[in-house]
């Protein structure tokens, strides 16, 4: 039978080797205006080199207005930029930004969530790619997250992210995740039907797939690949 198509999820143009500044506003999205289709130079959005937040005076209202070179800070919806949060945390981001929808930190330097704070109250999509993230203890306070894109970094515990009522998909692509019982958290998702574990050490177990499936049977998507009825049978152990 014809494979049903993915439901879309977002602009996936998730990763930028050099990671630019920029915003859009409320105002622009409710026109019409994308994230990330601004590229015609209409609407408000601001690009500038490679910017990486860090120190206190990163966050003074005159500093944020003229790095993305808007001045109605409360307007933003989408931010992307890089931050070195080993003596910071981005809650005064999240004050100033109360907007924002989506936020892209690819290529930071996070370590965990808590450095996000407590203030993104509306953040719905998060990207933190190579970001040096261990943890991910504290994003139970993002609780509107529904997209977490956060490949290629340390994370060895999916547990945190049971507290995500609305998360509905997860990229942890090359990361540590060695137990497939620690995987099983994702299962308490109940919105969740994408998961990308390739590249993690349980990825190496035989009939991983089917494996995993058994673990979070709301799942459509692993890996990018639609879950079949070959993926839902159980691994050996447990059949009969």
């Amino acid at each position: 039978p014809p494979t049903a198509a993915r439901p879309p999820a977002m602009d996936v143009r998730l990763e930028n080797p050099t990671p630019l500044v920029r915003l859009d506003s409320v105002n622009s999205l409710d026109s019409g205006a994308r994230a990330g289709a601004d590229s015609d130079g209409e609407g408000p959005a601001a690009f500038q080199d490679d910017v990486l937040l860090g120190g206190a005076v990163a966050f003074e209202d005159d500093a944020l207005r003229e790095l993305c070179g808007h001045d109605d800070l409360g307007s933003v919806t989408f931010l992307e930029t890089r931050a070195d949060c080993e003596a910071i945390t981005l809650q005064p981001l999240g004050e100033k930004m109360p907007h924002l929808v989506q936020l892209k930190l690819s290529n930071s330097f996070l370590y965990n969530m808590r450095n996000l704070g407590t203030a993104f109250v509306r953040l719905q999509v998060l990207w933190m790619s190579r970001s040096c993230v261990e943890s991910l203890d504290g994003i139970s306070a993002v609780p509107t997250l529904r997209e977490l894109y956060a490949s290629f970094n340390d994370v060895s515990d999916a547990s945190p992210l049971a507290d995500l009522d609305l998360l509905e998909c997860v990229d942890l692509e090359a990361n540590q995740l060695y137990d497939e019982d620690n995987v099983g958290y994702l299962a308490m998702c109940p919105k969740l039907n994408s998961a990308t574990l390739e590249g993690n050490p349980v990825a190496l177990l035989p009939m991983y797939r089917r494996r995993v499936v058994a673990q979070v049977p709301n799942l459509e998507y692993l890996d990018d690949e639609p879950v079949s009825e070959a993926d839902r049978e159980p691994p050996p152990e447990e059949a009969g």
